[in-house]
């Protein structure tokens, strides 16, 4: 449902609700077992190893997360994909758990953990969203929560509210926001704005983008848009944690 009749104080409200019920319907699980200590091919793979056991123990899941990516660059191990994907689970971040858990089963020929995986990323997907993000302004950069995106591509996206931005050398920028749904399909337009735009060039340069979400949002050189709610989720069904990586 498009709620156009909040406005104020009130849709900040909504957003809040949206963007919390979302982190923590995904983060739900039962307590997992600490990574174990374990002898990676160098010093500085295990030295990193090392400190993402440690913050994820203190709950520290971000610096976890960096940790196990930054050991995973010395010594890339299908289990570090897993690690990393149990931070992000946490962390509410269902799009980039998901991706780490294809990409462990995707190298991990025997996992005792395959059913558990494959039926945990179908929930999280399920909590995920796509958008769409066009413009008219040939060569304008487009960005979605500030990373740069493709125009025209399909992004895989969590749900809650999102910032849109677009820019090009020459004109003002354009941003708006919108809210994306759990299994919604969006598609938004927008296009930056040329700095000595007419009034008449102006209204023209005013990017609509409608979604099968429901979605609408509306922006131009400040950021305006319309919230929308979302439907509620399961619980996560799993209790993944860490597993021991093998020297």
């Amino acid at each position: 449902m498009i709620a156009t009749c909040l406005r104020g104080p009130l849709r900040l409200i909504a957003l809040c609700f949206v963007a919390l019920a979302a982190r923590v319907q995904v983060a739900e699980a039962e307590e997992a077992v600490a990574p174990a200590q374990v002898a990676l091919s160098t010093q500085a793979a295990q030295a990193h190893y090392e400190a993402g056991s440690v913050y994820y123990e203190q709950g520290k899941y971000e610096r976890a997360a960096e940790e196990f990516l930054l050991a995973q660059r010395d010594d890339d191990r299908p289990a570090l994909d897993y690690n990393i994907g149990v931070c992000w689970g946490k962390l509410g971040d269902a799009v980039r758990a998901a991706a780490a858990y294809r990409r462990f089963l995707a190298r991990s020929s025997q996992t005792d953990k395959r059913a558990e995986l494959e039926a945990t990323i179908a929930t999280l997907e399920a909590r995920t969203g796509e958008l769409v993000l066009r413009t008219r302004v040939s060569g304008a950069r487009l960005t979605l929560d500030n990373r740069a995106v493709d125009a025209g591509v399909p992004v895989r996206v969590n749900t809650g509210a999102h910032e849109l931005g677009a820019a090009k050398e020459g004109y003002r920028s354009a941003t708006a926001s919108i809210t994306i749904a759990a299994g919604a399909h969006e598609e938004a337009s927008l296009d930056p704005i040329a700095s000595k735009s007419s009034s008449a060039s102006r209204r023209r340069a005013l990017a609509i983008g409608f979604g099968v979400g429901g979605a609408v949002i509306v922006g131009t050189a400040v950021a305006l848009g319309v919230v929308f709610g979302t439907r509620g989720f399961d619980t996560h069904p799993t209790s993944l944690g860490p597993i021991v990586v093998r020297p």
